[in-house]
């Protein structure tokens, strides 16, 4: 009952066996409350401070008395004006807080894979996003370097998901004839003595992820995982692939 006014369960307690006892030693309080004398002493003091207790010394002793219950009352609007105060207060840094939480929302999430096991990793997460179009950079000769049965382990069951590939590509051999009947891939050249790019880029726009990998001697990924980022790589990509489209004017919009 007196915690609704702010009081601890051991105050209460100790309140109560101080009212009913009336002036008495800390000892008496104790054991009335069922609290040890070292933790009720301490109490006292708090209740003291609030109002709700007062001593006196008698001799070499120390009496302790309970203050009259209406004091529970001032105790209250002590609390109602210390919780005014701080909604007072938290109103204040409300707006700020609540700034850092949409930049919390909006910040990219990025995860980094290392070595080949790194690499495959991704690509098993990425083979799980909804989208079943995605939009990819890639230097193709340096991809089937680093994965030698690339086609077979990560085509094939793109392939099988029914997902739509859509590339554009360097190769050092120049342009390259593959999957030129694939409905599911349709790729546009572009020279490497042009574009010198290296790894490969993937959008996965519905996911809004971005899937990086560098096929250098220590093979990196990177997942960007960011509705933003995703967005602005995907109109990169469109207006390259608008670009693209006279390497590879002898082969039409399936270029490969």
């Amino acid at each position: 009952m007196l915690t609704s006014a702010g009081l601890s369960e051991k105050e209460s307690r100790v309140y109560l066996a101080a009212l009913e006892l009336g002036e008495s030693s800390v000892q008496n309080i104790a054991t009335k409350s069922g609290i040890n004398r070292p933790t009720a002493y301490f109490i006292l003091g708090e209740l003291s401070k609030k109002g709700l207790a007062s001593h006196r010394e008698l001799g070499k002793k120390t009496l302790y008395s309970a203050e009259s219950p209406e004091n529970l009352k001032k105790l209250l609007e002590t609390q109602k004006q210390r919780l005014a105060q701080d909604e007072e207060r938290i109103g204040t840094v409300i707006p700020q807080l609540a700034a850092l939480f949409r930049m919390s929302k909006n910040r990219p999430v990025i995860r980094i894979y290392e070595g080949l096991e790194g690499q495959k990793t991704m690509r098993t997460s990425a083979s799980t996003d909804p989208d079943m179009e995605i939009f990819s950079f890639t230097a193709l000769d340096e991809l089937k370097d680093a994965f030698p049965n690339y086609g077979e382990v990560h085509e094939k069951p793109r392939e099988e998901r029914g997902t739509k590939s859509n590339v554009i590509y360097t190769h050092r051999d120049g342009r390259v004839q593959e999957n030129e009947n694939n409905p599911l891939r349709i790729s546009r050249y572009i020279p490497r003595d042009r574009f010198p790019f290296t790894g490969s880029i993937t959008v996965h726009p519905k996911a809004g992820k971005v899937y990086i990998s560098i096929y250098k001697k220590n093979l990196l990924a990177a997942v960007i995982e960011s509705k933003d980022v995703a967005d602005m790589l995907m109109a990169i990509w469109r207006l390259a692939w608008d670009a693209a489209e006279k390497y590879n004017v002898t082969k039409g919009e399936n270029g490969n």
